[in-house]
């Protein structure tokens, strides 16, 4: 039996509440916690630093690539900044005040802005510079030189882009850009920005970025994530799917049995195959374990390890490859289809700095012209949708012999 009482705030604030027990317990524990890697949560901040006041708090990689691309994402939505976005970025950067979105209406494709493609680029980008860089210095002014590349400008006063050769291949033949055989040509960065308001809202962020550089790589123990119980979620799900009630002991004991199982791999390697923690647990718990149970748990090990071994090979590899790659060829295809056939696509497969706008031709319809079949609503193609001989016309209800309302009420 548990005799807590039950958890009396909302969802949002659980997290926090649950990190602030978690360290008061690890406080009451006699446990020093010098350094704690977390998502940049000013809950899961102020419960640390609460307990462990000295406690060095660094962000998770992963966490903070998700929190720049939502970023990137909630300016591309601006035509303008806001009077507080100026205020706060006025002294760096004083033209925040007169920049302006150059597309007056809606954005167009290859239009220049903060397009989805470019966001998403713009992400892999961040987690690239991140797992190359080995100090936080490095990775700050590697993230700083972005916006240039990202707006075409490769060489500057005192330094020049890091991400490439300036000069490429033109011929298509030579192994490597770094050793022409050709005259070469002149690098041009493919997604360019050049709305002077996005590409200003694009290095701003990347400053911001930057500027927490320290806490996203640590002088000694390099990068690191608090992704370690996201990782396991495969393992969670078959233990307590999403679509079955668990009350809140079940719920809790699923938990701690899918932590087990997420640590088999490790064991495996430290005790071998002999060690599976369903025995453990039932020794613990001075319960009988019946014959052959650890022969079949060894042989579920080994199964298991030559499973995982098998999906590291180069076979298993391409063949991911090759299947995903098939994926989107099929998405393609069915965006194709959808097009032609003139349903949503729901975004646009074409590369938006190449896409051309096409917009649709109306056609007008002229007095006494005939219609296509299926213009008007009852299908005539000698009168337009609603006109005084067409028996959907309201003026006609009254009038209209009773063979006609099976026509009207369909």
């Amino acid at each position: 039996m548990i005799n807590e009482e039950l958890y009396q705030g909302t969802s949002k604030g659980a997290e926090g509440y649950a990190a602030r027990l978690t360290f008061k317990k690890a406080k009451e524990e006699g446990i020093n916690i010098a350094i704690h890697w977390q998502d940049a949560d000013s809950s899961s901040s102020n419960a640390m630093t609460e307990h462990f006041p000295d406690a060095e708090i660094m962000i998770c990689g992963g966490h903070a690539g998700k929190a720049h691309k939502k970023q990137l994402e909630k300016l591309a939505k601006k035509k303008s900044f806001t009077d507080q976005f100026k205020k706060k970025h006025h002294e760096r950067f004083p033209q925040v005040d007169s920049v302006v979105c150059h597309c007056e209406k809606r954005h167009k494709p290859g239009c220049g802005c903060l397009s989805e493609a470019f966001i998403e680029k713009a992400r892999n980008n961040f987690s690239l510079i991140l797992s190359n860089s080995e100090s936080a210095h490095e990775f700050a002014e590697a993230l700083k030189a972005l916006p240039r590349h990202a707006c075409d400008k490769h060489e500057w006063d005192g330094g020049k882009c890091m991400f490439h050769a300036l000069k490429v291949c033109s011929c298509g033949k030579c192994p490597d850009d770094a050793e022409l055989k050709c005259d070469g040509k002149d690098y041009h960065t493919r997604q360019m920005l050049k709305c002077p308001m996005h590409s200003l809202a694009y290095e701003i962020e990347c400053h911001q970025r930057a500027s927490k550089s320290e806490q996203l790589i640590h002088p000694i123990l390099k990068r690191g994530h608090s992704n370690w119980l996201e990782a396991s979620h495969n393992v969670f799900i078959r233990f307590r799917p999403k679509h079955i009630y668990l009350e809140r002991l079940h719920y809790t004991l699923s938990t701690e049995l899918a932590l087990l199982q997420s640590n088999m791999t490790y064991m495996y390697r430290k005790r071998g195959p002999q060690y599976h923690w369903v025995v453990e647990l039932f020794r613990r718990l001075k319960l009988p374990v019946f014959d052959g149970v650890h022969r079949a748990l060894e042989e579920f090990n080994e199964l298991r390890m030559e499973k995982l071994e098998h999906v590291k090979t180069e076979k298993s590899k391409k063949r991911r490859i090759m299947l995903k790659v098939e994926r989107t060829k099929d998405a393609q295809r069915r965006k194709e289809w959808s097009k032609k056939h003139g349903h949503d696509t729901y975004g646009d497969d074409e590369d938006s700095d190449t896409a051309e706008l096409k917009p649709k031709e109306k056609k007008k319809s002229k007095k006494g012209q005939k219609m296509v079949e299926g213009q008007c609503k009852c299908g005539s193609k000698t009168h337009l949708r609603t006109s005084h001989e067409c028996p959907y016309n309201k003026r006609r209800v009254n009038d209209a012999p009773c063979n006609n309302f099976s026509l009207l009420y369909r």
